[in-house]
């Protein structure tokens, strides 16, 4: 009558120990695949900077960005406004050298004898 029980048990035991090997080896499996990633994970840090930006670091990112982004547009307004500037005056260069009848030598002239 007991000699039932125990083969069931014995049964469970080996199954019990058949599945705690299965689980050991995925257990390894995942340990070695974890270190995997975290080599690739360094490899890519390496050669393409963090992964991953914090909450805060990527809020001064994007305030950076911003102030980069608003610089930029001023500056290029002011250069668009220089080079319109730049565009009457030589115009305005032009049209005062065809009204005046002396040579522009003879200005280059006067203008280092009043040095």
């Amino acid at each position: 009558r007991l000699s039932v029980y125990k083969q069931q048990a014995n049964l469970v035991a080996k199954k019990k120990e058949m599945v705690m090997k299965d689980k050991s080896q995925l257990e390894e499996a995942r340990d070695t695949l974890a270190k995997e990633l975290t080599m690739k994970e360094r490899e890519y840090e390496q050669m393409k900077g963090h992964k991953f930006m914090k909450k805060d670091e990527f809020k001064n990112y994007a305030a950076s960005l911003r102030d980069k982004s608003a610089k930029f547009k001023r500056l290029k307004a002011e250069l668009s406004e220089l080079r319109h500037e730049v565009a009457v005056l030589l115009r305005t260069e032009q049209i005062l050298q065809t009204k005046d009848p002396t040579p522009a030598g003879l200005v280059e002239t006067e203008a280092m004898l009043e040095k």
